[in-house]
């Protein structure tokens, strides 16, 4: 579903004229394209929440933000799956085509990489920089 941007408006303006503007009309966004990292994972403490707290953008061709999209987010050591602790791991974008993954937690005491992944057509994906969650 297409989520609608707060009403836009032109104003066309002249020295030699007084301004003229237009009806206030939506602007929508385009189909998600990219999804980048705003806040990279950094290394944590086991059993703590992760520190960053990771958090991506998703945008549309144009680098307009994408909003209430599906992100679902998966663990890595090397190519095997690693189950959070708790956390949520599959929040929705916002109206800033942002989220924020602050509570998920991890029980190993190794090096992890982080996948994010929207839930639309052709679905794009991004991985996280190497992070380690240690012991206290």
């Amino acid at each position: 579903p297409s989520m609608q941007s707060p009403e836009s408006q032109l104003i066309f303006s002249s020295e030699k004229f007084e301004s003229i503007r237009s009806f206030h009309f939506p602007v929508l966004h385009g189909h998600p394209m990219e999804i980048a990292l705003q806040q990279q994972p950094t290394d944590s403490n086991r059993g703590e929440a992760l520190q960053g707290p990771p958090t991506i953008l998703l945008t549309d061709k144009y680098g307009n933000p994408t909003p209430n999209v599906a992100i679902q987010v998966d663990a890595k050591r090397g190519s095997e799956e690693i189950q959070f602790i708790s956390g949520i791991t599959r929040k929705r974008t916002g109206y800033d085509g942002m989220a924020s993954f602050d509570d998920l937690v991890l029980p190993l005491n190794q090096e992890l990489r982080l996948r994010f992944k929207a839930n639309t057509a052709g679905s794009p994906e991004i991985e996280s920089i190497q992070f380690s969650v240690k012991d206290k």
